[in-house]
């Protein structure tokens, strides 16, 4: 590091030689075009390879999402639903269960390109697909994960103890699809025996 800052000090102290007169004056001019320097330096310095450190050489390690995430989620939902839930007004107290669409879905990054042509036949179309890989030291390539999409609310089932009032059913159907933007129409509810 300390020959890189001698680099630098040595390659401004050359740059402010070789300036015009005006220049040298201008305090503020000299700033920016010591800071332009100083910007394109690093930029050549990430640019070549060399010493990196351990976590920017090797692959982030992506989420795997399988079913016991995909359980530890609809339990952590249900838990903080019913909690909610047994703090409304005549709810007293609440056990909530969620049944999902499908699990959670993983999006990665691709390229997509599309090739258009005409010949004889007509005009003829064509896309292609291929998703964006890295490659890691060992050799082995993993996709480039974008995003984890969490999976959708199909239904909810709430049984509590003031489920059998309809002041109570009303405010726990208006919660629960504002919370989980499910429709009235996939919410029940009952009263705890």
């Amino acid at each position: 590091m300390a020959h890189i800052m001698k680099d630098l000090r040595e390659t401004l102290q050359g740059l402010s030689e070789k300036l015009p007169e005006k220049l040298r004056g201008d305090k503020k001019l000299l700033l920016i075009a010591g800071l332009c320097v100083l910007g394109i330096l690093f930029l050549a310095l990430s640019a070549l390879p060399g010493k990196s450190t351990k976590a920017s050489s090797e692959l982030p390690s992506t989420p795997q999402v399988n079913a016991a995430d995909v359980s530890a989620y609809v339990t952590q939902l249900e838990e903080r639903l019913a909690s909610l839930i047994s703090d409304m007004d005549g709810a007293g107290k609440a056990r909530v269960m969620l049944t999902l669409e499908s699990g959670a879905e993983e999006v990665y990054a691709g390229d997509e390109q599309h090739k258009s042509s005409t010949n004889r036949q007509g005009d003829s179309n064509e896309a292609r697909f291929e998703y964006i890989t890295l490659r890691a030291k060992d050799g082995s390539e993993q996709g480039l994960l974008l995003t984890v999409i969490q999976p959708h609310v199909r239904g909810v089932a709430v049984v509590c103890e003031g489920g059998g009032s309809a002041l109570v059913q009303t405010a726990i159907i208006q919660t629960v699809t504002a919370v989980l933007d499910v429709s009235a129409a996939r919410v029940s509810i009952s009263k705890m025996q």
